[in-house]
């Protein structure tokens, strides 16, 4: 956090490969309610003791949405959220609702509402760092277009580069065609950019930076020093239509020159075609391996083998399909290492490097009951398995609680009925 407490920034620290200590924020978000993002990296030799207020990588972007003849365009507050924080992920929820009209008064948006979330694994040490938003512009009114107008750009994010910043871009297609071209102040693109194709810009003294979009076509808009994503409106929208936007940003390696890193995380992350590692989901239903190795559990946990490989960032891993009320759990079945993992939306969510070594896995909650409304924990006290049952309801509970058969041979077995009165809370020693 800095010294005026309204910029926040998720620090950790960590020593280099030369034995250097380094501070490490990964994203930081800016000033605290707007909609602005950057990356900063530090070491020890450039941040005072005191710490650091904030440092930028020369280009940010912003998630509030514009669209030509829509009532409400101008400054937008966003409510911020930080939805969910793990050593694994961060997820900061931004809802734009809030105008800002001349003389600094707030007041709702009439005909728009906005929400974006951004999700940022943790990155490695002298890593990418990659950051995931996933927009929504939902219109409250009707929209037409501008009378003689055809078509009208929404912009759904964007954002500045650095004057004498980047002055060469990449765009590469879905087949991996690449373009190459100059920018400076007066250059003028318009684009589509489809699943698995990419926009890339260097370098510049942070590095390089990269959008990729993941799920859908997107279009950028580049003018000079500023771009934009977003779609081409071509004509009129009812109110209670959505329109999405789920696009990765990239901000490249320290010193980075050249799109070399860009290509290997669109070919090792499976943006383009498979990814790089090997898999087999033994348990549950593979969703999607583009970008996130996403699996449905099946009864509560999936299981799943996944390769080894050079991907160059870890793997985001989630599980979905799990309770929010009772623990979650991530088991190495090779070294039969138990680690928890933190719940998101009926996800589990971790990442995990498969550089070096690929793992054999199984994920989901770690203890079960058939109550769903029943909170269970499971940790260890004193060297000993401890269940504890939570009963949030205003009558007596008598659940069957299991711990899960997939820690077989790992936490004790435990298969009972567990009377629990209302408002309380029972602990149970295995």
């Amino acid at each position: 956090m800095c010294t005026d407490l309204q910029n926040t920034i998720n620090t950790s620290r960590d020593i280099s490969p030369e034995g250097q200590e380094v501070f490490y924020p990964g994203v930081g978000y800016g000033v605290t309610g707007w909609d602005s993002i950057s990356v900063a990296v530090a070491t020890a030799d450039i941040v005072p003791a005191c710490g650091f207020e904030f440092g930028g990588s020369g280009w940010g972007f912003g998630s509030s949405a514009f669209l030509p003849g829509l009532e409400g365009n101008c400054w937008t507050m966003a409510a911020r959220d930080m939805a969910f924080s793990t050593g694994d992920c961060n997820v900061l929820r931004d809802v734009f609702d809030v105008t800002i009209l001349p003389g600094n008064i707030p007041a709702e948006i009439p005909s728009v509402k906005t929400v974006c979330r951004h999700t940022a694994y943790t990155p490695r040490l002298d890593g990418l760092n990659i950051h995931r938003a996933q927009h929504s512009v939902t219109l409250l009114r009707d929209y037409s277009l501008p009378e003689g107008q055809k078509s009208e750009f929404l912009r759904c994010m964007g954002g500045g580069l650095a004057e004498t910043a980047f002055p060469t871009y990449v765009v590469v297609d879905e087949s991996g065609h690449k373009t190459t071209a100059a920018r400076d102040a007066k250059t003028s693109l318009d684009l589509t950019l489809k699943p698995g194709s990419y926009f890339a810009s260097f370098p510049y003294m942070w590095g390089s930076f990269a959008i990729m979009p993941l799920k859908t076509d997107v279009h950028l808009r580049l003018r000079g020093g500023a771009f934009d994503v977003g779609h081409d409106v071509t004509g009129s929208m009812s109110a209670g239509t959505t329109v999405g936007t789920d696009v990765i940003y990239i901000c490249g390696k320290f010193g980075s020159v050249d799109e070399k890193d860009f290509d290997h995380f669109r070919r090792a992350f499976g943006l383009a075609s498979n990814p790089s590692y090997k898999y087999r989901v033994n348990r549950g239903r593979l969703m999607s391996t583009r970008y996130i190795f996403d699996v449905q559990a099946e009864g509560g946990w999936a299981s799943a083998e996944i390769g080894q490989a050079d991907m160059g960032s870890d793997l985001p891993i989630n599980v979905r399909g799990l309770s929010k009320n009772w623990d979650v759990g991530f088991l190495d079945l090779d070294t039969h290492e138990l680690r928890r993992v933190g719940i998101y939306e009926g996800k589990g969510i971790l990442a995990r490097n498969i550089d070096d070594k690929g793992i054999r896995f199984a994920c989901g909650n770690m203890v079960t009951c058939d109550n769903p409304g029943i909170v269970l924990n499971i940790f260890q006290r004193a060297g000993k398995w401890v269940v504890e049952a939570h009963n949030p309801m205003a009558t007596l509970a008598a659940p069957r609680v299991r711990v899960a058969s997939w820690l077989k041979g790992v936490v004790p077995p435990f298969d009972r009925v567990v009377r629990i009165p209302l408002g309380s809370t029972v602990s149970i020693a295995l």
